[in-house]
């Protein structure tokens, strides 16, 4: 669909802005708390609210078409950092100036822009600013993306999503960049929607990048991508490609990747690989815990057993587990989408945190005989 089109069908519908999902992304991720630094900062230099609106002020004269003069990029910037909500207009006008001004910096804007309208909480005026024309280029980084994106999630808006995610397929970004930065976006928005063209677009994005599907260097994003493609698999009703690729991941990864193949396998009515899948840490004295969702979809798998005497021998042994979790505590109230949404908050490389705590562990060497 396309981008223009989508907004003109935001217009109509009129999107409730309603704060309904945690984010994917954490706040430190998107880099708002250094930007809110940043804002108490500059608030900080203007010592009254008379002085601060003579500047808004001004600053809403020079976004005016007829204005004259040149922009420049320091009042921009300051103005992006004491802005509320009421000031998005100006500042969407003061861009469209700046971008069609010959004598300009190669500061990149486009970023702290996002983050203004990420923490003032404005996903249409966001979608607006990056629709114009008249602000072609300006966010053309894949972190002005990846702040839009999850702002457009946090607030339902996944057609909206879908449609910024074809435009900049179009443009000159890395597909693995794109992949690494918004691709948990992208599928958490796809299980939310679960339609059979969101599934298809899941697959293609996963298949598209599946040397990158997981990596050793980022488990806990390996696993948040692997469980979302699994578990939107398993709404469209396709466990066979949910537990395909489950199976590359290593289990112990988590409380998901279990979870999702005892429901995996249940659907598939095989009991005893879903019992296995449960057991199996219970003999570790693993303390792995399970959802009622697991439970329920292992429950009705043993109902649809037609040979009794197996069916007898299964649920005699479900009962057994099911007696040793909840002896152990190892059942939780939480369901699937609260584990899937809780958003990834390590991203520094594992190789290069191994790479950081052998400098880290030479330097205090290198320390301790320097004070001998």
């Amino acid at each position: 669909m396309a981008l223009n089109k989508t907004f003109d069908f935001m217009n109509k519908r009129l999107v409730p802005l309603i704060q309904a999902f945690r984010s994917v992304h954490t706040p430190e991720n998107l880099g708002i708390p250094k930007y809110n630094e940043e804002r108490a900062r500059t608030s900080s230099q203007y010592t009254s609210d008379v002085i601060l609106g003579r500047f808004k002020s001004r600053m809403a004269q020079q976004a005016q078409p007829e204005a004259r003069g040149m922009l420049f990029i320091e009042d921009i910037k300051t103005l992006l950092h004491v802005a509320d909500e009421s000031d998005s207009e100006t500042i969407h006008n003061l861009l469209k100036r700046y971008n069609t001004q010959k004598s300009k910096t190669e500061f990149i804007l486009g970023p702290i822009v996002m983050r203004y309208f990420y923490v003032v909480n404005q996903p249409v005026e966001a979608l607006k600013a990056f629709c114009d024309p008249a602000l072609d280029g300006m966010f053309d980084y894949i972190s002005s993306v990846k702040i839009l994106v999850s702002l457009l999630y946090k607030h339902n808006m996944f057609e909206e999503l879908f449609a910024v995610y074809d435009v900049i397929k179009a443009k000159n970004f890395k597909e693995t960049d794109l992949f690494l930065n918004i691709g948990t976006v992208i599928l958490a928005a796809c299980y939310k929607k679960n339609t059979p063209e969101s599934y298809k677009m899941a697959l293609d994005l996963v298949n598209k990048n599946e040397d990158m599907l997981i990596s050793n260097d980022h488990i806990a994003s390996s696993r948040q991508r692997v469980t979302l493609i699994a578990s939107i698999a398993l709404r469209q009703n396709d466990p066979n490609t949910a537990l395909d690729f489950l199976t590359r991941m290593d289990e112990r990864t988590g409380i998901l990747p279990r979870n999702l193949k005892v429901i995996a396998y249940s659907y598939l009515d095989r009991p005893e690989d879903a019992l296995s899948t449960i057991r199996r840490p219970l003999v570790r004295d693993q303390l792995v815990k399970f959802m009622p969702e697991a439970i329920e979809a292992l429950k009705q798998s043993l109902d649809r057993v037609k040979e009794e005497n197996q069916k007898e021998i299964l649920t005699t042994e479900f009962n057994s587990v099911e007696k040793e979790l909840q002896e152990k505590n190892l059942m939780v109230d939480k369901d699937i989408e609260y584990y899937l949404e809780r958003p990834v908050v390590r991203t520094t490389p594992r190789s290069q945190e191994q790479r950081n705590r052998k400098s880290s562990k030479k330097q205090e060497v290198e320390s301790d005989s320097d004070s001998d």
